[in-house]
């Protein structure tokens, strides 16, 4: 029977913070394990870009206010993206 060996969760974060512009690995650590899925997360929504909205440039503010309910709304179903 195999053995398992963890690593601390110190070196993960070490591993995973040097993949920070790695899309694509970032996506697959955060498939590894529920361990690896804070970290990866991090990196994955350390920002964040909502598509533009023809709101703001024709300023019409009620316009303007759908697109930031539609955020919330978004931010507001995923809390972890929130952090």
């Amino acid at each position: 029977m195999p053995s398992r060996t963890s690593l601390p969760q110190e070196l993960v974060d070490i591993a995973i913070d040097h993949l920070h512009d790695d899309v694509s690995a970032l996506k697959q650590c955060s498939l590894v394990c529920r361990a690896w899925l804070p970290s990866a997360s991090h990196h994955l929504f350390a920002s964040f870009e909502w598509p533009p909205c023809k709101a703001w440039a024709s300023k019409d503010h009620i316009e303007a206010i759908e697109c930031l309910k539609q955020v919330t709304n978004v931010l507001s179903a995923s809390p972890r993206i929130a952090h």
